[in-house]
């Protein structure tokens, strides 16, 4: 086995996990008690004065996609958990995010996107998307997201360019 065969197999097991863990912290695998019944209570009544004090409906979106389908609101009230990295593993997700974003930003630059047809041009706003976030999550030191953003990033301007 060639040693790049051998880094991939590595990286794939590593996302693998990773991915493994975040959809177990998404689903909800908590210890907690269930709330009482007069706390059950109390969020039917909190349900009913938030109805009666609804926000007015969100404008209509225009279609244009303005960034990763990872892309979400700030939520400041809850902590951000990251995945748990050796320092080797760190290193190399960093590594690969990193040549990954210096990879895709130089391939979207090289695209002249007012060329492009309307399929081509949701593309290059999503790979933008995908790219704007990985370096997001580099400066959060969130190796595995950053990683795993940059390659998408890549692939799409790889599929954008023809290579």
């Amino acid at each position: 086995m060639t040693m790049q065969a051998t880094w991939m197999d590595r990286t794939g097991r590593l996302l693998a996990a990773g991915l493994l863990g975040v959809a177990l912290a998404a689903g909800g695998c908590s210890h907690a008690p269930k709330p009482s019944a007069d706390a059950a209570e109390a969020g039917e009544a909190s349900k009913h004065a938030a109805a009666n004090h609804a926000k007015p409906a969100a404008p209509a979106s225009d279609g244009v996609v303005s960034g990763s389908s990872t892309s979400a609101p700030a939520d400041s009230t809850k902590a951000q958990v990251l995945p748990q990295l050796t320092p080797a593993q760190a290193k190399e997700m960093d590594a690969l995010s990193k040549n990954n974003v210096d990879a895709a930003r130089t391939m979207l630059t090289g695209i002249d996107a007012t060329k492009l047809d309307t399929d081509h041009a949701r593309k290059y706003e999503i790979a933008k998307g995908f790219l704007n976030d990985a370096v997001t999550a580099r400066a959060q030191q969130d190796w595995m997201r950053a990683a795993q953003l940059a390659t998408k990033a890549k692939l799409l301007a790889e599929e954008l360019t023809g290579q």
